[in-house]
């Protein structure tokens, strides 16, 4: 129950950064945030690469992509760069939906895993279109 609880918050912590403003940090800063970049990066593809090989589960995926996710939103210097991050967060969230359609439909997990793919996939959607919306005002 609480890995449900703290995915469906991580699922919706970037509707809210969609329209805040990109920080300045000072360069040390910004070289100790660009290095948990490169690090959450390395997890979110090495949680992928388990979660292919049946060795993690959807959960843990979805909150690596989100993590890595809020970390380049935190970075990024214009719109132009939240926009290229949404929509490699949607891409990453339609891939990882279809990967957990077909586990289930081979009969490996349940609808609840391929629900969640399809709930983040959403989530993706709707935070690039807000992207979309705000760099239009």
């Amino acid at each position: 129950m609480l890995r449900i609880c703290v995915i469906a918050l991580l699922l919706g912590i970037t509707a809210v950064a969609a329209n805040a403003q990109s920080p300045k940090f000072d360069g040390e800063v910004e070289k100790l945030l660009q290095e948990r970049v490169e690090l959450l990066r390395e997890v979110a593809k090495m949680k992928r690469e388990m979660y292919v090989v049946g060795r993690a589960d959807l959960l843990d995926v979805l909150a690596a992509i989100r993590l890595k996710n809020e970390a380049e939103l935190e970075l990024a210097a214009t719109t132009a760069d939240r926009m290229r991050i949404r929509e490699a967060l949607l891409k990453d969230s339609q891939e990882l939906e279809m990967s957990a359609k077909g586990r289930f439909e081979a009969g490996v997990t349940s609808t609840v895993e391929w629900k969640m793919a399809q709930a983040a996939r959403l989530r993706a959607q709707a935070d690039l279109l807000l992207e979309k919306k705000a760099a239009a005002q």
